[in-house]
């Protein structure tokens, strides 16, 4: 589910589903209806495609027009946005923001091939946003996704990542190696900023108001140098990781041969925290899974 929604009729709000295509107009058929006589039986629709939320008019008797402007084809919609038919106003609210909640699925693959090449790749997904959007006022909603925004650009900062894109439900990063001996290797600065960004996640619907949880899994990929693999490859391998995660219904991040390999050279403690993956992880060699409330524990005094 899509934590988008419409607002009309002052208080009253629909929810976009992913999948689905919300018709609004006159009928009682359509799922946003308008009492209003200028208004066409069928008159627009919105439909959600991937991270996307697209208007189009129905062939409309009066057009639709978007914040003053009629429209003449379909537009892609952006929080805040006016849809105006007849004498009516429906508007637009998407209070993720740049943090692009909802689906896991093609989006991902075109984030993942936009992604230029880097030594590590990392994916996070998120789970539990339906709740969110149900429950919450849109008050705290909005500003608790501010302060989770905000936490989120803070905690990359930190650690100089700089390559982010956000495709549905995932969080997509790549991280090169910084110049200079005194700075940290780019698996440390990777693990560092998925600990603070599963925190901020987590913490989400507390700010909201809301009980329940964000659940965040994640991948992450280490480039071994010695099997002529690319940057696309590694942010697939990344995202098949981080699928695996998340289908375990956990919150685990799962490590490629490589990166664990790194880890436990850190401390032999940490082969008591890395797992053997579950499903179909198994098919990378080396990969190990770790919870991650565990993550701080594994990383270099």
């Amino acid at each position: 589910m899509s934590i988008a929604y419409l607002q009309y009729g002052g208080d009253q709000k629909f929810h976009l589903e992913t999948g689905r295509i919300c018709q609004i107009g006159r009928s009682l058929s359509n799922e946003v209806v308008v009492q209003d006589a200028e208004v066409s039986r069928h008159h627009a629709s919105v439909e959600v495609r991937g991270n996307d939320h697209i208007l189009t008019d129905a062939g409309s008797r009066n057009g639709t027009c978007l914040n003053g402007a009629r429209i003449t084809g379909p537009v892609r919609l952006k929080h805040g946005d006016r849809i105006e038919i007849g004498n009516t106003s429906v508007i637009f609210c998407r209070p993720d923001g740049g943090l692009g909640l909802g689906v896991f699925g093609e989006d991902a693959t075109i984030a993942a091939t936009l992604s230029p090449p880097a030594q590590l790749c990392f994916v996070l997904s998120m789970s539990g946003l339906d709740n969110l959007a149900r429950n919450a006022d849109p008050t705290k909603l909005e500003a608790a996704l501010v302060a989770c925004r905000n936490q989120v650009a803070q905690a990359l900062d930190r650690q100089s990542i700089r390559d982010v894109r956000y495709a549905g439900d995932l969080l997509i990063c790549s991280i090169s190696q910084e110049g200079g001996i005194d700075k940290p290797d780019a698996l440390e600065r990777a693990l560092r900023a998925v600990s603070d960004l599963a925190i901020a996640l987590e913490q989400l619907p507390a700010h909201a108001g809301v009980i329940g949880r964000v659940q965040v899994a994640g991948g992450l990929w280490l480039q071994e140098f010695t099997g002529g693999e690319n940057g696309a490859q590694s942010m697939n391998n990344a995202l098949a990781l981080a699928s695996e995660a998340a289908r375990d219904g956990g919150a685990s991040f799962l490590l490629n041969g490589a990166s664990t390999q790194r880890v436990r050279h850190w401390s032999n403690s940490n082969d008591k925290l890395l797992l053997e993956p579950a499903g179909s992880a198994q098919r990378f060699p080396g990969a190990a899974s770790l919870q991650m409330f565990q993550l701080p524990q594994v990383l270099p005094l």
